[in-house]
């Protein structure tokens, strides 16, 4: 509501549940068509967050199926449409609704740059960094684990392009915590 009706841009989301991290805006900006199309009734986010789990069932069946083929599609989007957490996340309004479809994009391009693809890192690194806007715990653990998976690749780390690019592409993703930073004097970094 403050962003729509009051025009206040916001680089930083709310608080998580670690102390003195926040989420991204992301998630905000992300909601901002679903307030106007709803005209501010906070049931037609209902609507939207049953829509986001739908879209991640079906993401997951994409995935699947293009790293293990149809039965693998199906495998996957039928244990995501299962589990209890996916649907648990509908009543919340916090962010953490996204993060399934976010590590969907994540393990795809991991798994895909684990098969000798150098260039699937870049994009592994956004949706990392990405994962950052949505959840704060997890994504943090993420950062070392996406280092050792890369340098662990010979044929990768010997690709200072892929490096360059993955840096920058998880920056991208990043790059509203880092503005957010230098606006309030390097507040969350301290």
């Amino acid at each position: 509501k403050d962003i729509v009706d009051t025009n206040h841009f916001t680089l930083i989301g709310t608080h998580s549940g670690l102390g003195g991290f926040f989420h991204g805006p992301l998630w905000l900006y992300g909601l901002i068509p679903v307030y106007i199309l709803g005209h501010g009734n906070p049931f037609s986010f209902t609507y939207f967050y049953i829509g986001l789990q739908l879209v991640t069932v079906l993401v997951a069946y994409l995935v699947g199926s293009k790293l293990y083929g149809e039965k693998g599609g199906i495998l996957i989007s039928l244990l995501i449409a299962l589990s209890p957490i996916t649907w648990k996340l509908v009543p919340g309004t916090i962010g953490v609704n996204v993060v399934p479809l976010v590590f969907l994009g994540l393990f795809y391009f991991l798994i895909k740059f684990l098969r000798g693809n150098s260039n699937s890192f870049i994009f592994a690194a956004f949706f990392a960094g990405l994962s950052l806007q949505f959840e704060t715990a997890l994504p943090l653990v993420l950062i070392p684990v996406m280092f050792i998976i890369f340098f662990l690749n010979k044929t990768a780390r010997k690709n200072v392009r892929v490096m360059l690019l993955s840096f920058i592409s998880y920056l991208l993703s990043v790059s509203s915590f880092v503005l957010f930073d230098v606006r309030n004097h390097f507040l969350m970094t301290n």
